[in-house]
């Protein structure tokens, strides 16, 4: 959320480049096209925010640190086509992220209705962006079925950890630490998130990958579990390539 006097004077200032000399893998969000993207980045009074996607791809023209990063809600399925068209016209890539409610919230971008066809929309995408779309079949499969990530695979984050310590992963050692460096015990990888819907992308890089155990029953989800892991290290890991996809879709 914007302060109130954010405006499009000065939007650059608030979107300022990442100096080069940061080696690490940007990640920028965009919650939809040029009407969605503000309408989701709301002023602190609640009105619409500016549209952040042309700054951004101007700002990092030529620039292999960065990857965008679409977060799919229940009221934004349709507008991917527009961002997709621009980050390939720019030379960028793209990764795709779920709606996750936040802890007690019933927010009315839940994905409820919308996890079918955003499972169409991220394969469509694969298949027509084939070099600028950066995912794989069964992230898209685990990210849009109706079981949240935590349903299906259990979670190696403390806040989901077994009353009986009996809790794989880094339940034991895993410390998000704020500004001021303090910690809570039970903190997550993505704070205030309900477990019961967790489909986002950055708890996914630990919850899926962890699960190696899961996926040894069948070739298929152990293709799978490769593809996962293939995204992950490209998403993440700046210089990393991904490799062909070894998991199809139903």
């Amino acid at each position: 959320m914007l302060r109130n006097d954010t405006t499009g004077h000065d939007l650059h200032q608030w979107l300022r480049k990442i100096v080069p000399d940061i080696r690490y893998r940007l990640q920028l969000s965009v919650w939809g096209d040029h009407i969605g993207d503000p309408k989701y980045r709301k002023y602190a009074g609640g009105r619409p925010g500016p549209y952040c996607l042309p700054i951004q791809l101007k700002n990092y023209t030529k620039d292999e640190r960065v990857i965008f990063v679409y977060t799919f809600n229940g009221d934004n399925v349709d507008q991917v086509g527009e961002v997709l068209k621009l980050v390939a016209d720019h030379g960028h890539q793209v990764t795709f992220n779920v709606f996750s409610v936040p802890d007690g919230n019933r927010s009315t971008l839940k994905m409820t209705e919308a996890l079918r066809r955003t499972r169409e929309k991220m394969i469509t995408a694969m298949s027509d962006y084939p070099d600028t779309v950066i995912y794989s079949h069964y992230n898209a499969d685990v990210h849009t079925r109706e079981i949240s990530l935590r349903g299906q695979f259990g979670c190696p984050y403390p806040r989901a950890a077994l009353p009986d310590g009996r809790q794989f992963g880094i339940a034991r050692t895993f410390r998000n630490y704020r500004a001021d460096l303090s910690y809570v015990a039970a903190s997550c990888c993505v704070p205030d998130t309900d477990c019961a819907d967790c489909r986002h992308y950055a708890a996914g890089s630990a919850i899926v990958t962890s699960r190696l155990d899961l996926h040894i029953k069948s070739e298929r989800d152990f293709r799978g579990w490769l593809d996962y892991v293939d995204t992950y290290l490209a998403i993440w890991i700046l210089g990393y390539r991904k490799g062909p996809n070894l998991y199809t879709a139903h």
